[in-house]
């Protein structure tokens, strides 16, 4: 979280695999990270959203119940 990562609940952030992410990056509440993700800066993850082997660009909004695979 250090390196510019915001999780708005640890408790309730699931990583199955890696995750790479940029600067700024604010992941919301029962997200699932599965097989290679990369998320870029400036980019925000919503509530209940499932990520699998994908690469997120920079300024991305991912809107609530997304599920983006592959």
């Amino acid at each position: 979280m250090k390196n510019g990562l915001t999780l708005l609940d640890p408790d309730r952030f699931d990583v199955r695999g890696a995750l790479t992410f940029g600067k700024d990056v604010t992941i919301d509440i029962n997200v699932v990270i599965e097989g290679d993700v990369t998320i870029g800066d400036n980019t925000h993850i919503g509530p209940n959203v499932i990520l699998r082997n994908v690469k997120i660009a920079d300024n991305v909004t991912i809107k609530a119940n997304t599920i983006i695979e592959n």
